[in-house]
């Protein structure tokens, strides 16, 4: 949704965040690989392009971020802990872990959360009436 705008560095620290979060459950689904996938496509990369960042780096490259792009970054993470229909724990915590240190309140979580939530299921709406 929101990716296209980041510039290279956080395009880097974001797909190394949402790499760690599809791998942290030990059981990457299709629908996460191929969410990752779409990232890459609507980042305009190819994984041979993607600079390997570690987790503390890439969260402190969101530090110097707008407060909006951090956001970004956790509405787009989020949506990819519930790709797969399975809100893991391990991603639950990862999850939580990126938002305190990205210094997203949470109030700002839980109202993010609701609208990734809805537009999911709008999607599941939408798919489902194209196969009818």
């Amino acid at each position: 949704m929101f990716l296209s705008g980041f510039n290279y560095n956080e395009k880097c620290a974001f797909y190394s965040l949402a790499k760690n979060i599809a791998e942290s459950d030990e059981n990457i689904s299709k629908n996460e690989v191929n969410l990752l996938n779409q990232y890459l496509d609507e980042m305009r990369l190819d994984i041979e392009q993607i600079t390997d960042i570690k987790e503390n780096d890439a969260v402190d490259i969101f530090l110097n971020s707008s407060n909006r792009v951090r956001k970004q970054v956790f509405i787009e993470l989020f949506a990819l802990t519930l790709c797969d229909n399975e809100f893991a724990r391990e991603e639950a915590e990862l999850i939580s872990h990126y938002a305190n240190c990205l210094h997203i309140s949470e109030q700002d979580q839980e109202k993010m959360r609701a609208c990734v939530i809805d537009l999911l299921q709008v999607y599941s709406r939408m798919n489902s009436l194209v196969e009818e």
